[in-house]
């Protein structure tokens, strides 16, 4: 569905009238697929942060030590961040 292979009409007949017998497995898979997949994704992110932070490079952008670093260079006061936070 996200790569427009498939719309949610068709979808939806797909799954139409199914026992919930059959629907619960099938439910339950996909959330333990999305579940996985998460993981996966958190994995791959830490292990790309260390092989930025064991090349001595800056944090990155979406980092929350990157935003340390941009607060601390915009020389604004704690009051006008904790204002803003």
């Amino acid at each position: 569905m996200r790569r427009s292979e498939i719309d949610r009409v068709e979808i939806s007949h797909m799954f139409d009238g199914i026992d919930i017998h059959l629907a619960i497995p099938i439910i339950r898979a996909f959330s333990h697929f999305a579940l996985l997949a998460n993981v996966t994704e958190d994995i791959h992110r830490e292990r790309r942060r260390h092989v930025h932070v064991d090349a001595g490079e800056p944090p990155q952008d979406s980092n929350l030590a990157a935003t340390y670093v941009k607060l601390d260079s915009a020389e604004l006061d704690s009051a006008t961040v904790a204002e803003a936070l």
